[in-house]
């Protein structure tokens, strides 16, 4: 699903195409004080909800920290009757879905990319998984029960894209001269 205004219409559209009784967001430090909190908050409308926020970056994407989020969701009683919220890049995306995948024999999974590569990655693509040491990933194909591309979100995924290229992509602030 893309559009405008999607990440306002969170409640609704998961509780019409992945209803659960416990939304656990996952999302990382940079995209959390962004949105996590509000699309919890948001979600407590409907179920309860849960933010899981782990440190932003590559190398953190592991098993280590595969372990803490899992403890983290078993602490706040998300059960088999819960689901994982994805909110974040692809790092975010990896990482959530390899928790949905393997938690508690995997839970349903719900992505709400916020970079443009999440979009097309593990958003669309499926695949998620975590690093090891030895630098292979242990790859999942959890099944997404949706993927919410949400244009309100664009803001985080123009780090190191120059502006004017970020302006030609959206009508709305591209500039009417060259």
């Amino acid at each position: 699903m893309l559009g405008d205004g999607l990440l306002a219409h969170l409640p609704q559209l998961l509780s019409r195409h992945c209803p659960a009784e416990h939304y656990a967001v996952i999302t990382d430090s940079t995209v959390a004080p962004l949105y996590g909190e509000a699309a919890a908050a948001a979600l407590r409308g409907v179920a309860r909800a849960t933010v899981v926020t782990f440190p932003s970056g590559e190398w953190n994407k592991t098993r280590e920290t595969w372990a803490g989020i899992t403890d983290r969701l078993l602490a706040a009683g998300v059960g088999r009757d819960g689901a994982i919220v994805a909110l974040g890049g692809g790092v975010v995306g990896d990482l959530a879905g390899f928790v949905a995948a393997s938690y508690l024999r995997g839970i349903p999974y719900i992505q709400v990319p916020t970079t443009l590569l999440a979009m097309i990655d593990s958003s669309i693509g499926g695949k998620t998984g975590v690093d090891t040491p030895a630098g292979t990933s242990t790859p999942a194909f959890p099944p997404i029960e949706l993927s919410i591309m949400a244009n309100s979100v664009v803001g985080t995924w123009t780090y190191g894209i120059p502006r004017r290229k970020v302006a030609a992509t959206n009508p709305a602030t591209s500039p009417t001269t060259p």
